[in-house]
């Protein structure tokens, strides 16, 4: 299959572009503004979102448009999987620093690393 070599984001950009147009701003803004495409593979699109909470809502309230805009973008059927994804400040070092987590990134950025 061809699109298997195409990357997943720039097929998920295209993809939010068609759904931008679709959805009202702001359950755009909301819910899909944040969500990245991650893999294709076999059919399936897998596309993460920055929690649980907003994986679940894309999963069970907005599958069937998402998957309609990916079929278009990549012209053949495909599946869509939702998956929480990894934070790129969750390392062990972050963890332990003891910084309050209410701290703003700013703030955080500011200190110098152990």
């Amino acid at each position: 299959m061809a699109t298997q070599n195409q990357n997943p984001t720039h097929i998920w950009d295209a993809a939010l572009g068609e759904l931008q147009m679709q959805v009202a701003r702001p359950a755009y803004e909301t819910w899909l503004k944040d969500t990245q495409g991650v893999a294709l593979r076999d059919g399936e699109f897998a596309v993460a979102a920055p929690d649980a909470f907003v994986s679940e809502f894309l999963q069970q309230r907005m599958y069937a448009p998402i998957q309609r805009a990916l079929e278009h973008v990549l012209g053949e059927p495909v599946s869509v999987i939702f998956q929480v994804a990894i934070a790129q400040d969750d390392s062990p070092a972050n963890a332990q620093s003891g910084a309050d987590s209410h701290d703003s990134p700013a703030n955080n950025a500011a200190l110098p690393n152990p």
